[in-house]
This record gives C-alpha cells, structure tokens and sequence, in this order.
C-alpha cells in the first residue's frame, strides 16, 4: 500500500511544481517602462525602515489584479490557468514511472494571500510565501510504469485537489537600467511547499482494473 500512495505523491510532486513554476512567471517579462504609477501598484521606497512591510502590502494590493491579469504590462491571468501538457518520469528503483498530463487546469491561483515577503538589497536577496487554500487540478493522463512486480499501464481523466499550500519563495534579484531608469528584475526562483492535504483521482488506472484501481 505504501508504494501506491508513493505514486500518488510522485504525481502530484511533479504536478503541482511545474504549476507553481507557471504562475510565479506570470510576472511581466518585456513590460513597459511606466513613467506613472499605474492604480493596481503601490509605491515603496528602498529607504523606508519598514520596507518589508510594505511590499508585502504592495503585493497582497496587486495579487487580484495580476490574477486578472494586465494586458498593458504583458501579464497573462492565471484564473484559471491552463497548461497544455506536464511530463513524469521516475525511472529507478522499485517503482518507476513515465508518461505525462495534458489540458491541464488548475482553478483556485487567484485566492492566494502573499503572507510575508522581506527584500535584503545589499545581497540582492527577496524572500517571500504565498497561502493557497486550494488548488484543483484537473487534466488528462496517460502514464505507464511497474511498482515492484506489478505493471502500471492507465490513461483516462484526472483530479488533483490540493489543500492548504504555503509556499515559501527566494528570488534573486538584480537592477539592471533601462531607459536610463533602475528597475527590480527577479534572475532566479527557488520555491518550496508544504501542503495540508492532498486528494487524487485518476480514473482508468490499471487499463479499468477495479480491484487495483481502488487500492490506488
């Protein structure tokens, strides 16, 4: 039984990381230079003693509309997100597994509260956590493998209901010019999550075996 709730875990590791990765870069990538505050931003100067605090405003202000999304700063919405395919592999030891998701869609990115966020400039350093209470996933799958003895063959549809997501969030930074102007850019994210719950479903798996399917 351990080994199937391992598959589970394996599947929704690779899922849920490569969807993290998607809605942290929808961020602008070639955005306008603004030579006015737009509405949706707060204003935060380096200088400010309590500048942690007030980018955590900034973002928790901003999050609704980035999730919106904002077409004049090349921001895409993430509500709902789609994704059109996700590959898993697993290719050593007891179990392995291959095979890959596709049409994914994830409802639930934009209830996502910003719970801290502290900026080291000398060290060009962000650090930052966003709550997700939850994430539901939904997509095809095909994927093949052996859990010991045992082959794994199954295609068909998917759920994938996480709950209660921290994730915790370093970026480096870097303040190239532009336009003779210094702006933020974020080089590099190294994000990790705990989740409170997790609840998978894929139907078909074992090609209809029932027997199986359930003990999965």
């Amino acid at each position: 039984m351990c080994s199937f709730y391992f598959v589970k875990f394996v599947t929704f590791f690779i899922v849920f990381g490569v969807v993290l990765g998607k809605i942290s870069r929808r961020l602008p990538a070639d955005g306008p230079l603004y030579t006015e505050k737009p509405p949706w931003l707060k204003a935060c100067k380096r200088t400010d003693p309590n500048l942690s605090k007030c980018l955590n405003e900034m973002f928790v202000q901003m999050f609704p509309q980035l999730a919106k999304g904002i077409p004049q700063a090349n921001i895409s919405p993430f509500e709902p997100l789609y994704l059109d395919s996700v590959s898993v592999s697993k290719g050593s030891g007891p179990i392995t597994l291959a095979g890959s998701f596709i049409n994914l869609t994830v409802v639930g990115p934009s209830n996502a509260t910003p719970t801290f966020t502290s900026m080291d400039i000398p060290n060009r350093k962000m650090h930052s956590g966003i709550f997700f209470p939850l994430l539901d996933i939904k997509a095809r799958y095909n994927l093949k493998g052996n859990i010991l003895v045992l082959p794994l063959v199954g295609h068909g549809t998917s759920d994938l209901k996480l709950i209660k997501v921290d994730t915790n969030v370093l970026s480096d930074l870097s303040f190239p010019k532009v336009e003779g102007r210094e702006i933020l850019q974020i080089d590099h994210m190294n994000v990790n999550f705990k989740v409170g719950g997790m609840r998978v479903n894929l139907r078909n798996l074992f090609n209809g075996n029932e027997v199986l399917g359930k003990a999965l």
